[in-house]
């Protein structure tokens, strides 16, 4: 454990093997750093940032993007701004995307897609029938035939 000065400011951190800062006090729900500065509790990582850049403050539909995708990390030289495609973009890119089953509302399994295109186009099974079977709405199982949902199952 290390106690760092990042512009002015003192934090407990760890630094791992990709030079993170690991910063773990009071985390939000999400698991990102914060803390009280100038009265206002603030993401760690937006409060460097706005310092970084010398500016007053980040409109909220401005992000603070993790270029070494840890969250925990408030290493100056890993944070950069961006918006929301930008960090979109970032997840597929780098596979953090949640897809398929790994959605945590999905009803559906990986292997149950196959399936459901066999009933319905091999079968001749209506789409109403196919969605009981599953235990989703009709309209799920049509947005997988045109192939709006599980685009690659």
């Amino acid at each position: 454990m290390y106690v760092i000065e990042i512009l002015g400011k003192q934090f407990d951190i760890d630094i791992d093997e990709n030079e993170c800062y690991n910063c773990k006090n009071d985390l939000n729900s999400y698991g990102y750093p914060r803390g009280w500065i100038n009265k206002r509790r603030l993401l760690i990582s937006r409060w460097i940032i706005i310092e970084k850049l010398n500016i007053d403050n980040l409109e909220s539909y401005i992000h603070v993007r993790h270029i070494c995708d840890n969250r925990l990390c408030i290493n100056p030289d890993h944070l950069e701004i961006g918006n929301i495609l930008d960090n979109v973009r970032d997840m597929d890119e780098r596979g953090r995307r949640a897809l398929g089953e790994r959605v945590g509302t999905s009803k559906l399994k990986n292997e149950d897609i196959p399936k459901i295109r066999h009933l319905y186009f091999d079968l001749n099974i209506h789409k109403r029938d196919i969605a009981n079977g599953f235990g989703v709405c009709e309209k799920t199982i049509d947005n997988i035939i045109i192939g709006k949902y599980w685009k690659s199952f």
